[in-house]
C-alpha cells in the first residue's frame, strides 16, 4: 500500500519541469530583458538558475562594468562609516528591500561616494580611484588620483596641482558618468576652497583637470594624511 509521503513525491515529480531547458531562447531573452528593465539584481538572480540561462543572456563582467544597463542604480550602502569589517547591507530605493553583502575590496580602500550605484573607492597606498559594484564585487580601475593633467593652462591661484589632490578622499564631492564616450568618463567633482572637476576613463595614464578653481586663496592639503 503506498503512504501518503510516497504519492506526495511522486506528485512533486509528475509536477516538476526542466524550465531551464524546456523555455525556448528568444523567451529566456524576453525574460530577462524584463527583470534587467525592473532591477539589475533581479536580473542576476535569473542568470543564477542554471547555465542555461546564463548563456543565453549577457554577463555584466563581460559587458564591463560601466555599461550603463546593468549599474545598481536602485541600490545604495546604508552605511559608509569606516568598519574593518567587509559586511554592509544594501537598501533598494524603490522597493524597500535590503540585501546583505560581501564586499572585500572595502577592508583596503576608502568608500568616498556613490555614482548610479556604484561604489567609487580610494586605494591610499597607490592613489587610485576605482568602481566597485556592490552586486557583483566587480572592481574597474581608474588612474591614480596623484596623476593630473590640466587641460588649460593653469595660473598662480592653481599651483597646488603641482602636487594634485592632497585632499582625498575630502576633496570628492560627488561624482558623476558621461556615457557618450566609450569606455563612459568618470567626473569627480571637488571641493574644500576649490570649484574642479576632474574626469577620467578607465585604461587612461592621467586625470584631466577641466574647471580650475577661482579660490583666491585655495588650501593645499598634504596627500600623505
Amino acid at each position: 500500500m503506498m503512504t501518503r509521503a510516497r504519492r506526495r513525491r511522486l506528485c512533486l515529480l509528475a509536477e516538476w519541469r526542466d524550465w531551464a531547458n524546456l523555455l525556448p531562447p528568444d523567451l529566456v531573452e524576453e525574460i530577462s530583458d524584463r527583470l534587467l528593465s525592473l532591477d539589475v539584481a533581479e536580473y542576476l538572480r535569473f542568470r543564477a538558475v542554471c547555465r542555461t540561462w546564463r548563456g543565453l543572456t549577457a554577463d555584466p563582467r563581460t559587458a564591463g562594468l560601466l555599461d550603463s544597463r546593468f549599474r545598481p542604480r536602485n541600490w545604495m550602502v546604508l552605511s559608509i562609516i569606516p568598519d574593518p569589517e567587509p559586511h554592509r547591507r544594501l537598501l533598494n530605493l524603490a522597493t524597500a528591500a535590503s540585501l546583505g553583502v560581501h564586499l572585500p575590496a572595502i577592508s583596503t580602500h576608502c568608500h568616498i561616494c556613490d555614482v548610479d550605484g556604484l561604489l567609487v573607492l580610494f586605494h591610499k597606498p597607490t592613489t587610485t580611484i576605482r568602481l566597485l559594484d556592490p552586486l557583483t564585487n566587480a572592481l574597474t580601475e581608474f588612474p591614480a588620483i596623484s596623476s593630473l593633467v590640466s587641460a588649460v593652462p593653469l595660473d598662480h591661484h592653481t599651483v597646488l596641482f603641482q602636487n594634485p589632490l592632497g585632499t582625498i578622499p575630502r576633496a570628492i564631492n560627488a561624482a558623476a558618468f558621461d556615457d557618450s564616450t566609450s569606455p563612459p568618463t568618470l567626473l569627480l567633482c571637488l571641493r574644500g576652497g576649490l570649484a574642479t572637476i576632474i574626469f577620467a576613463k578607465p585604461g587612461d595614464a592621467h586625470w584631466t583637470l577641466v574647471i580650475p578653481g577661482q579660490s583666491t586663496h585655495p588650501r593645499n592639503y598634504n596627500i600623505n594624511r
